[in-house]
């Protein structure tokens, strides 16, 4: 009787504990939804100071435009710079979609059982807001400075049985002298090694900046290099150099995960 007291003493008090931590120190299950939240109630200057990273889950944004397609994903590395774009042309942001204005979705971590949460007053939120023709402007020169190439798909994920169509597009003045090539690659979950299989020829070496925008379509079967890619879990496209030194990690796109 006496470890039946004791066993169901402990019980109580582990429930206890728990509840404490729901009620007072406020921790949370992730549940991958997200509140909605105002961007005019948003700090964002607090976020771009404090540590974007860490606030920040994604920023998407419809820019609509045919050298980057019609939503761009930011990676973390222009949280900074997008941040200062928004900081500094609040007249230019609106809470609902009026004429000639483009969305962008704004999504916060959700650090769920952790106490982390507590520092970030934007835990498990999200602003959905729209920018003016003038800002999207300004977004997509700031975009194209840093990412001149970009390869643009007619969708997002691709079974091995099927073609992939999209478009290279490529930034007026952008250095070519490194030539160019679209490549094919994969690993396996767990695995950073990669070995990228050329696709085609886009441009030799020595070639001069282009005065215009260069704009490439390009088709081609998956299941072709389904045995070259040895059944990869993740397969990306990618631009490379010609001799194959140079990568243009950031023109990488995910095609297909198992």
């Amino acid at each position: 009787m006496k470890k039946t007291s004791h066993f169901k003493k402990i019980i109580i008090l582990i429930t206890l504990l728990l509840l404490s931590c729901l009620l007072l120190v406020k921790c949370n299950i992730p549940d991958n939804e997200r509140d909605q939240i105002s961007i005019k109630k948003l700090n964002l200057k607090y976020v771009k100071e404090i540590d974007p990273d860490f606030f920040i889950e994604s920023i998407r944004v419809n820019s609509n435009d045919k050298r980057l397609g019609n939503q761009v994903e930011l990676k973390s590395a222009d949280y900074g710079w997008m941040l200062d774009l928004l900081l500094e042309n609040k007249k230019e942001i609106y809470n609902e979609r009026k004429p000639n204005t483009y969305k962008v979705k704004l999504t916060f971590m959700e650090y769920g059982w952790t106490f982390e949460h507590d520092t970030s007053p934007y835990d498990g939120k999200q602003s959905t807001f729209y920018i003016s023709q003038k800002l999207q402007k300004q977004f997509i020169q700031q975009y194209l400075a840093s990412y001149p190439r970009n390869i643009i798909l007619t969708k997002k994920k691709y079974n091995w049985d099927e073609n992939i169509e999209g478009k290279i597009t490529i930034a007026k003045y952008t250095s070519l002298d490194q030539g160019l090539i679209l490549a094919i690659s994969g690993n396996d979950v767990g695995d950073d090694s990669e070995f990228p299989i050329k696709i085609a020829d886009l441009f030799p070496e020595n070639t001069k900046s282009n005065n215009e925008v260069i704009t490439i379509p390009f088709s081609f079967k998956l299941f072709d290099y389904r045995k070259k890619l040895r059944d990869s879990n993740q397969v990306y496209i990618e631009l490379i150099s010609t001799d194959g030194t140079l990568v243009y990690v950031d023109d990488k796109i995910h095609l297909r995960t198992k």
